[in-house]
This record gives structure tokens, sequence and C-alpha cells, in this order.
């Protein structure tokens, strides 16, 4: 590690794990509170929206064939279920996937708050509280992973 950015670079690997591992420790403390304190039902797919956005930029300075394009596109899908005292609530979940698998009538787990079933929460799956833990764990353990080998080399 003679080189002065080798320095710099490897505090900064391992800044970033320990940071992404704190935030995998909070999304575990979330979830698992979730789990033990909130309502577990089924919902349904009722509604599925999704928003295109075409930013157009041009600059004419870099080359001749400029015209770029940027699409964002953001899938969301409204879910429904019953409490346990009969009321039926409704949110809207954010897909993070570009093609999104979840198709009207699709049932799946969702945990609630009793005292505010408006704050509903997929529980299983990719959107799941689990899933986010593990990714975010994952990439923490790469950054310091990454750390260590740096230190090494």
């Amino acid at each position: 590690m003679g080189h002065w950015t080798g320095r710099l670079f490897t505090p900064l690997l391992f800044i970033i794990g320990f940071i992404l591992l704190y935030v995998s420790w909070r999304l575990l403390k979330t979830h698992w509170y979730r789990l033990h304190h909130w309502t577990r039902t089924v919902g349904v797919i009722v509604d599925r929206h999704t928003d295109i956005d075409i930013d157009t930029d041009l600059d004419f300075d870099d080359r001749d064939d400029d015209d770029r394009s940027y699409v964002n596109i953001r899938r969301s899908f409204k879910v429904e279920f019953f409490t346990t005292t009969g009321h039926i609530v409704s949110f809207w979940h954010p897909s993070r996937t570009k093609y999104s698998l979840n198709l009207r009538g699709t049932r799946m787990n969702i945990l609630y708050d009793p005292a505010d079933p408006q704050s509903a929460v997929i529980a299983d799956g990719i959107s799941g509280g689990w899933s986010k833990f593990w990714f975010v764990a994952l990439m923490g353990l790469v950054f310091l992973g990454s750390g260590v080998l740096a230190v090494m080399i």
C-alpha cells in the first residue's frame, strides 16, 4: 500500500462497509419488530401503475449525434387487505424491478400496524424486509472484504 491513493481508498472501503452493515442491522431490527408486533394477513394486488419519464439531453459540444434520451420507468402496485376488525385498507407499493411479475389478483403476505393500518408493508419476497436486510448486509461485507484485500496486497 505504498501509493497515496491506497492510503485514502482503503479506509473508505472500510467506512462504507461498516456503514452498510449498520444500516442492515437497523433494517433487521425494524423487520424483527414488525414480525413480532404487527399483524400478518394476506393482501391482493388490485391495481398497477407505470410512470414513464423521458428526458432528452441535448449537448452539442461533444459529438454530432448528441441526441440522448433517458427513460425512467417507475412501477407501483396497489394492495388491498382486510384488517382484523374487518376494514378494507389499500396502499401503493413501489415495485423496484424493471419487469414486475406482480399481476392483478396476486396474493401476498402483508404486515401492518394495527394502530395505523396504512403503514402496511410487504412481508415476504423480493420486496420484503428480509431481502432488504440481506442485500445491504452482503454489500457491506463486499466492501469490508475489498478493504481487507486492499490491506493484504
